[in-house]
Order: structure tokens, then sequence, then C-alpha cells
């Protein structure tokens, strides 16, 4: 059954006073400004920025495989797919013995609980409009999102997350605790409670810190990360990096 979108439309308006008191950027303007008429002309979002991903009552409590899902009031309609991920994989001798670490294009992997969310309108498979108790699908309504914005399932091209990015405290990175410590670059965590790196490890979806492709840090000027080493670039990779 269709939810009512007035309510939905208050929950917007609510929530995006709420963005705007407390953060030095603004959704508003934003690619995720779905109510903006010249990025999105269709009025796909029924001019509202927020209830494509939110709303206040009745939402997904679940993922849809039933496992746990890392999303604050989730709106969207979830894709059930896995992915082709770029994944280091140990190989071993008949004795169970470390041989070496290979590089493998595997498919069939999950992302973590919080990627899935965003994997709801950028793998392609769920239309843009699949909010609020529709369900409309990609090639119906106003379709799937589209160009470079679409990643599809193959994400082997792309900086791992999920299952090819469990993370653990190792030397050559920065520890977790540091980008704790400055609120920024969260670790998401997997339907079996181990941590991974997710897409809201380096993007900030409510565009919070008004940066160019809506990033934790501006990645493309001087700045100290997090553990204190000035440098002249990178400034987001580097967070996590030790390079």
């Amino acid at each position: 059954m269709k939810r009512p979108r007035i309510i939905a439309t208050a929950f917007a308006v609510m929530a995006v006073a709420l963005l705007a008191g407390r953060a030095t950027g603004s959704i508003g303007g934003s690619k995720h400004d779905f109510a903006d008429p010249k990025q999105y002309p269709t009025n796909w979002s029924n001019g509202q920025i927020c209830a494509p991903c939110h709303a206040p009552h009745n939402t997904t409590p679940t993922a849809t495989d039933g496992g746990e899902l890392s999303g604050p009031l989730w709106n969207h309609t979830l894709p059930t797919n896995s992915y082709k991920m770029y994944i280091s994989t140990d190989i071993k001798d008949a004795n169970g013995n470390k041989l070496y670490t290979a590089e493998l294009v595997t498919a069939g992997q999950q992302v973590d609980t919080n990627s899935i969310l965003c994997l709801s309108c950028h793998d392609g498979t769920v239309a843009l409009d699949s909010f609020g108790g529709t369900s409309a699908t990609a090639g119906t309504s106003v379709g799937p999102i589209s160009g470079n914005a679409n990643f599809g399932n193959d994400l082997s091209n792309d900086h791992p997350i999920g299952a090819a990015a469990i993370w653990t405290d190792v030397s050559y990175m920065v520890p977790q605790s540091a980008r704790d410590a400055a609120g920024i670059m969260p670790i998401r965590k997997m339907a079996d409670g181990s941590k991974a790196v997710g897409c809201t490890s380096c993007h900030e979806p409510h565009n919070r810190k008004s940066t160019k492709h809506m990033l934790w840090v501006a990645n493309d000027q001087a700045g100290t990360t997090v553990d204190g080493r000035s440098v002249t670039g990178s400034v987001l990779c580097l967070n996590c990096h030790k390079k």
C-alpha cells in the first residue's frame, strides 16, 4: 500500500532545516537535492529532497535478504544483488598453510549494510522513484540512475568496499580511532558483524562538508591528515593510507 506523501513532505522540510542548522554544508543544491528542477526536471521525487531515501514512519525494517539494514528510517526499495569485486585472497596448500596472496576479481560478493543503501540507486537495478511504498523497477516509471553514477554490479574497477575491504588496524593504515576522533570517514558493518570500508567511508551523502563529489574531506588541496601529517593533496586518501 502506498504511503501518504504529505507526512513525508513535512519530514523532508524538518530534516533539511535540521541539517542546515547543524552543519557547514547543505544537501540543497547538491547532487542529492532531488527537488532541484534544474537537475531533475521530471520531478520524480514529487518535490521532496529527503523522502526518496528517508521517511518518518513505516520504513523498511530489514534488508531484502532478511539481514541487518544500517539505514536510518530507510524509504527506498533495496536491490537484491551480489557484486563482482577485486579481492585479495590467500592461496593455501593442502595443509592450510598460506602460500601467497592473489588479487582476484570475484563475483557473488556482498557489500556492507550501509553501502547497500547507496546501491539502491547507484547499481542501476532499482528505479529512482521506487520509494515510499511504490515498487517501480528499472525500465519503468522514471527508470534507473544514468551515466557515470550507475556503477552496475561490477565494482571491480572501484575502490574496494564491503567484502573486498574488511577492516583491521594494521601498521600501514591510519587507525580508525583517529578518524572517529575527528568525526569523519566511518567504518561500516557487514551483516556478520565484521567491519569494512563502505561508500560512506569516503562520501558524505548529505553534503555536510560541501566538497567536490560529496566527500568527507576535500581531496584536491593541501591539508593535515587525522594523524597529523601535513600533505600537499589527497587528504582524504591519506586519512586512511600511510604513504
